[in-house]
């Protein structure tokens, strides 16, 4: 159930080590010429219980200069700063289709403004068919329908043999919440995990950012079916 998570605690890992290699270039008495520019992405992820955690990786720069050291906050909480990279982890909130979710930046140069962005978080993603942990016939010809409710089209959905990195089926660019698979992919007996992805949208700043920021909120959320 977890893989997901783990898979980005690794990626902040590498990130973390490859950005740590680089030659940084900043300097906090020299503030560089240029717009603020943000990438990267907070993200959703809803557990089968309805529980959500909210999790970001951003990177930031200024006139092409990595922003290491500043104070960068997801719903008011700081987080962890490795050169250009912040990352931060929040379990067990409540995000509601509306709520704001927030994210501050306070520059590391002297004389520099907060930097606030925000967006209003989506409907919940929400699995129809399969539910969790169901029991699904697989046997023969056929199709499985996988259906969900919530979030921002278009969508992505993967289907992994469970405990495995073997991945059996992926569609991207799904208008709505419904995908058709057909049967012939399970085999009888074994369990499998199924992920579904929103689109990201980007946060909006109150401030000018470069027009190449690419700052968004997605959501993500997954069941484990067993095939009979």
């Amino acid at each position: 159930m977890m893989k997901k998570t783990i898979f980005y605690l690794t990626l902040l890992v590498l990130l973390g080590g490859v950005l740590t290699a680089k030659k940084s270039t900043f300097d906090p008495t020299i503030c560089p010429i240029g717009p603020m520019k943000f990438k990267g992405e907070v993200f959703i992820y809803t557990l089968h219980s309805g529980v959500n955690n909210l999790n970001m990786m951003a990177q930031i720069w200024k006139g092409g200069v990595g922003a290491s050291g500043g104070v960068m906050t997801l719903m008011g909480e700081r987080a962890t700063n490795e050169r250009e990279m912040y990352h931060h982890s929040i379990s067990r909130i409540t995000i509601g289709a509306g709520a704001m979710v927030i994210v501050t930046f306070q520059p590391p140069w002297a004389g520099l403004s907060l930097y606030t962005a925000s967006l209003a978080a989506p409907v919940p993603l929400k699995f129809i068919s399969p539910v969790d942990d169901a029991h699904v016939r697989v046997g023969g010809a056929g199709i499985l329908t996988i259906s969900w409710s919530g979030g921002t089209p278009p969508y992505a959905l993967n289907i992994w043999k469970s405990g495995t990195s073997s991945k059996i089926f992926h569609r991207d660019a799904i208008p709505a919440g419904s995908v058709d698979v057909p049967l012939a992919m399970f085999s009888p007996g074994l369990r499998y995990w199924v992920t579904v992805y929103d689109a990201k949208r980007k946060f909006a700043f109150d401030h000018a950012v470069d027009p190449a920021s690419d700052l968004g909120l997605d959501q993500r959320t997954d069941i484990i079916f067993n095939a009979d």
